[in-house]
């Protein structure tokens, strides 16, 4: 039955992929900017970051036991996870049809209420990966084996709690940028992150990806090593890219702008 939160998720993800191309169809046509930005280029990341998030959750959830895919408290928040997924979308590209903002909007009190609904939807999209991520771990017949049990713990888990981090310190600070904006011509190309100073979403991109990377990493170890052997490389790997997360953290912090090279 469609009810099962896996084939819930898998089918998310599928029509959010579809949405992501619609609204590149859709930019191509509406060349409109907003802050020297494209007015869709927001929908179009989020669309697709959404897209992997679900559709990540969703195989993980497929490889558990039939009891755990049942229970209440993964098909609930399965159920919340993908109900707040709905509401950020349709609000982004809602305010980017409008040719307005969606985060970090005060600009009246009801803009102000929908930012803070974004926030707390944020959350539970995120917390989403570390239930899952935990259930995972524990569940005796899930089909995974020893090293991407840990992997799986370590990306959802650490990801979980560095993307929380990077995105209150964004939100509280209503910009994710940091030090003097001199210039807004400074971005990186395609991701839009700032050059010129420092840049937070570089530390919440690593962040919220590391719930792949660390996976993807346990899965190649897994095929290519001793279950033991395997398993402490998937903890290092995680210690390096959750230190790579807190370097592009501090370093945006201290205003200090992403280096690309020449």
């Amino acid at each position: 039955m469609w009810a099962r939160p896996d084939r819930l998720l898998l089918l998310a993800g599928a029509v959010l992929f579809v949405l992501f191309l619609v609204a590149l169809a859709v930019a191509a046509m509406d060349k409109r900017l907003l802050d020297g930005v494209p007015v869709w280029s927001k929908p179009i990341k989020f669309l697709i970051a959404t897209a992997v998030h679900v559709l990540t959750l969703g195989i993980v959830v497929a490889l558990l036991s039939p009891e755990r895919q049942a229970w209440p408290i993964l098909v609930w928040t399965t159920l919340a996870c993908l109900a707040c997924c709905a509401f950020e979308i349709a609000y982004i590209s809602l305010q980017a049809a409008r040719g307005q903002h969606s985060h970090f909007n005060l600009g009246s009190p009801l803009y102000a209420a929908l930012y803070q609904l974004m926030a707390a939807a944020a959350v539970v999209i995120t917390c989403t990966a570390a239930v899952i991520g935990i259930i995972a771990f524990w569940d005796e017949g899930a089909r995974l084996s020893l090293p991407v049990r840990h992997g799986i713990l370590l990306g959802f888990l650490g990801g979980t709690i560095f993307t929380l981090v990077a995105g209150f310190t964004i939100g509280a600070r209503l910009s994710p940028a940091v030090g003097q904006v001199v210039t807004d011509v400074a971005r990186m190309p395609v991701t839009g992150w700032r050059l010129d100073v420092g840049d937070l979403r570089v530390a919440h991109f690593l962040a919220t990806h590391m719930m792949q990377s660390v996976p993807l990493a346990a899965v190649v170890a897994a095929l290519l090593l001793p279950a033991s052997i395997a398993t402490g490389l998937v903890w290092l790997f995680a210690a390096g890219w959750t230190c790579a997360t807190y370097l592009a953290y501090a370093s945006a912090l201290a205003g200090q702008p992403l280096s690309l090279p020449r």
